[in-house]
């Protein structure tokens, strides 16, 4: 990004930031649309792809950092929270005697 874009390393940081923001934060409401079933798990998993493609390519052509910030951190983040919430909630049901375990996976392969 730095040679790419010309843009500075605090740059960089905030839109890291404004990614981890948007992913923790559509997590919750997320799992709460998944419990009640009016997300489906193949929706917010395809709404999830979609947000981190539109993500990645406005972070490919973006013409100023702030529309980074927007499609980056704004779009990726959500794209990332949703298949998050959704990956962990899944394993939470298919193992419901063992979760610990099982989305501690999980957990650790999202952070890989």
């Amino acid at each position: 990004l730095h040679d790419a874009h010309l843009w500075a390393s605090g740059h960089i940081f905030w839109l890291m930031g404004v990614w981890i923001f948007f992913q923790a934060a559509v997590a919750f409401p997320a799992g709460q649309l998944r419990e009640s079933g009016r997300l489906p798990a193949k929706s917010a998993m395809m709404l999830g792809a979609l947000g981190t493609l539109l993500g990645y390519l406005s972070l490919a052509y973006a013409p100023h950092v702030i529309v980074a910030y927007f499609g980056f951190g704004m779009f990726s983040g959500i794209g990332a929270g949703l298949v998050y919430a959704t990956c962990v909630n899944m394993v939470g049901k298919w193992y419901p005697e063992r979760k610990g375990g099982k989305t501690g996976m999980v957990n650790g392969g999202f952070a890989y």
